[in-house]
């Protein structure tokens, strides 16, 4: 008679490594997302300018404020074309 005392298996299943490694894979992901966002929200930002300025209302032909701008009024024409 032969007894066997090994009837399970002792070795660590194989899918408990890939969801550890698939956890580390996203977490990579996530972090590469959040670092492209956060490169394009600033680039947004830089690229937009300041909010405080004059802005020209060419159907009126004035300039209207947009904000706090800190520079006075423009003194050139609004919406004109120059001829030259």
């Amino acid at each position: 008679m032969v007894i066997s005392y090994n009837n399970h298996k002792t070795h660590h299943s194989p899918h408990g490594a890939n969801k550890m490694a698939l956890f580390y894979m996203n977490k990579k992901r996530f972090l590469r997302i959040t670092i492209i966002i956060a490169i394009v929200i600033v680039t947004v930002f830089i690229l937009r300018g300041s909010e405080d300025r004059w802005i020209c209302n060419k159907e009126s032909g004035e300039w209207a404020k947009h904000g706090v701008p800190s520079a006075p009024m423009p003194t050139e024409p609004c919406g004109e074309t120059k001829v030259d």
